[in-house]
C-alpha cells in the first residue's frame, strides 16, 4: 500500500503547473506544522511529529536560498513525499496488516502537499 502512496504523489504533482515558489513554500510549511493535531498522544501522532521535524528545515532552507526554481520545488515535495513514506513504512507491521492501519491519514497529508504546491497559478 505505502507503494501505492508514492506512485500516487508523484503522478499527481507532474502536471505542468506554475508555482508562487517562495509563497507556496511558506503556505506548505505552515500546513505540515498543523499534521497530526487529532492524532497527538498517539503512536502516528510521535511518528508524525518526527516527520514534521525533518521536514520543515528542508522546507525553510528552500525558502532560504532566494527564488527556488521549479525543478527545486519539486525536489522539495519528492523528498517531503519520500520521508513521509518512510514514516508509514515504520507503522509497525501489525497494526497496517489489518485494516490499512492510518493509511487514509497518510493520503490525505499527501494530498495536502501536492494541492498546496499546485493551487497557484503564476
Amino acid at each position: 500500500m505505502w507503494i501505492l502512496l508514492f506512485i500516487l504523489s508523484v503522478f499527481i504533482f507532474t502536471g505542468s503547473y506554475y508555482v508562487c515558489r517562495s509563497h507556496h513554500l511558506n503556505l506548505l510549511r505552515n500546513k505540515i506544522q498543523e499534521v497530526g493535531t487529532k492524532q497527538k498522544g498517539t503512536a502516528v501522532g510521535e511518528l508524525l511529529s518526527t516527520w514534521k521535524m525533518k521536514v520543515i528545515p528542508a522546507i525553510k532552507i528552500g525558502e532560504n536560498e532566494g527564488r527556488p526554481t521549479h525543478k527545486r520545488i519539486k525536489d522539495i515535495v519528492n523528498s517531503i513525499n519520500n520521508d513521509l513514506l518512510a514514516t508509514y513504512g515504520s507503522v509497525q507491521d501489525y497494526r497496517r496488516s489489518g485494516s490499512n492501519y492510518a493509511l487514509s491519514d497518510f493520503l490525505s497529508i499527501s494530498h495536502t502537499i501536492v494541492d498546496t504546491i499546485r493551487s497557484c497559478t503564476y
